[in-house]
């Protein structure tokens, strides 16, 4: 992936780059993620449940977790 910026209010569908031509799509930002339950849609702040492993999934620390497969 290569992130191009264009000047002015309009984008190409495509750029050409003898003998290849790209697809040009906008980029879509990162979905917002808590840190400390690993669920998407909410940050951190404001968030008043107890951890979750990013790992397993289950209610405690990676650092603690046995299965430790991310």
């Amino acid at each position: 992936s290569v992130i191009v910026t264009f000047a002015g209010i309009t984008r190409p569908t495509q750029i050409k780059a003898w003998p290849l031509i790209y697809r040009v799509e906008p980029l879509s930002p990162r979905p917002l993620q808590c840190i400390k339950c690993w669920r998407y849609g909410h940050s951190i702040k404001g968030y008043r449940s107890g951890v979750r492993c990013r790992a397993c999934g289950e209610a405690h620390d990676f650092n603690v977790c046995s299965t430790q497969e991310v």
